[in-house]
């Protein structure tokens, strides 16, 4: 279970869902026994190295959904995420 960022800039850092939707889906997959990847500080981490004015660029219709770039980056920090969960078995099939 994961959250991801938007493209909400406050201050030039983007905007965490930690104590929303993001703090939300941890403590689901938590009461859950779930793994839990946190998307949303993995992505937001590399929005803030981008810029406001970069991260622009991949949010054309709203603050949510990304176009294909966009999407890009998401799907690299769910393998990182994935990565980070050392007992996640699904790491033996990654590159």
């Amino acid at each position: 279970m994961f959250h991801d960022s938007r493209n909400e800039f406050v201050a030039g850092k983007v905007k965490r869902a930690d104590n929303d939707y993001g703090r939300w889906a941890k403590e689901v997959a938590e009461s859950e026994g779930v793994f839990f990847i946190n998307l949303n500080g993995i992505t937001a981490d590399k929005y803030d190295a981008l810029g406001p004015d970069e991260v622009k660029k991949y949010f054309p219709g709203d603050h949510t959904h990304t176009n294909t770039d966009g999407a890009r980056i998401n799907a690299t920090s769910v393998a990182e995420g994935i990565r980070l969960l050392k007992h996640l078995a699904l790491n033996q099939y990654l590159k």
